[in-house]
């Protein structure tokens, strides 16, 4: 094998373009990744005087589901029904509306 150093030029310029690409990828991934962790503590930092430090806690433990809704208890409000048994209760319907439709004209 010969020494071409058209060859080598060229084999230098591509890795030197490699390189620089990699350089970009390097600096793009450095800025993504320091401003993902800096905003969620900018963010807390900055409302901390107006939430509190530990709203956010106190808020989780007071929260409690409704034990009655009106005059009826939530449980007797619950739906027990499957989707399959609600979407073919829907499609009856639909179905008798238009049977009812029908007889009407």
């Amino acid at each position: 094998m010969q020494y071409d150093p058209l060859a080598v030029k060229i084999a230098n310029e591509v890795k030197q373009q490699n390189n620089e690409k990699e350089d970009v990828q390097k600096n793009t991934r450095k800025r993504r990744s320091k401003n993902t962790e800096q905003e969620p503590e900018k963010y807390f930092e900055k409302y901390a005087k107006i939430v509190g430090q530990n709203s956010g806690l106190d808020a989780a433990k007071i929260t409690k589901s409704n034990k009655s809704y009106g005059m009826v208890p939530s449980k007797n409000k619950e739906d027990k029904r499957s989707i399959e048994e609600t979407m073919k209760e829907i499609r009856q319907r639909k179905i008798d509306k238009q049977l009812k439709a029908d007889q009407v004209t």
